[in-house]
């Protein structure tokens, strides 16, 4: 996908100095950031939220905060902003423009707001999110990802069910690397990101397999030429 390579451009030249400046947080802080979904995606985030902010407040995983990247579409952001914004809660929020929305053909977000979004995948400490390929983006940085596979209120059987998303054509070849967690309860997520904090590690070589197989440091143009190569010899089968 083409904006790997500007991601990776970018990353040679950004500061976690500078980054953390930016959010207000400490050396010593662990960063736990979670990107948004949509409603129909995830009616349960903001019971989600509330749970993962009364663990970082009872100090479930030592000094940390969590970042929140709102998501560009979602009906709840208002609400999220007002709710948040200026919260004593450990919580900060990161605006993502349009041009991060899915359903986007046009520009790819300004520069500024890009460099941003590469800081986020490439110095948080773990990124949680529900069955977003942003997890590519936090493991083309080598960052653990988490995905949360369960829900408080929604039916296991509901057509958008949870536990359903990971094995969409969406999302099944992230899953099959196994480069990611996905915790199917509320403790057993608070225990995937105390491993994630603690041992960083643990499957780095999963998302190293991962990374060379769907995202590799390739120009653009030659997965491209690839891709077409590939196409042609299966039609003249």
């Amino acid at each position: 996908v083409p904006q790997y390579e500007t991601y990776r451009r970018i990353a040679k030249t950004t500061d976690q100095g500078t980054f953390r400046a930016r959010l207000q947080v400490s050396d010593e802080t662990k960063i736990i950031t979670y990107t948004g979904a949509v409603g129909w995606v995830y009616p349960d985030e903001e019971e989600l939220l509330e749970k993962l902010l009364a663990e970082i407040v009872k100090g479930q995983f030592g000094k940390a905060i969590l970042v929140f990247r709102l998501h560009p579409t979602d009906e709840r952001t208002p609400s999220y902003i007002y709710k948040y914004m200026n919260s004593d809660l450990p919580i900060r929020l990161d605006k993502a423009d349009s041009g991060f929305a899915a359903m986007n053909t046009g520009k790819i977000g300004a520069l500024d707001s890009v460099r941003k979004f590469v800081e986020l995948m490439q110095f948080s400490d773990v990124v949680l999110n529900v069955a977003s390929t942003i997890s590519l983006d936090a493991i083309l940085f080598n960052t653990p990802v988490i995905c949360p596979k369960f829900s408080f209120n929604m039916p296991v059987d509901a057509w958008n069910s949870t536990n359903r998303l990971y094995d969409s054509d969406h999302f099944s070849r992230v899953v099959e690397f196994g480069a990611i967690s996905l915790p199917d309860c509320m403790s057993k997520l608070s225990e995937d990101i105390d491993s994630a904090l603690n041992s960083p590690d643990e499957k780095e070589k999963e998302r190293q397999l991962l990374t060379s197989k769907l995202i590799p440091n390739l120009p653009t143009s030659r997965l491209i030429h690839q891709s077409l190569q590939l196409a042609i010899n299966e039609g003249r089968r």
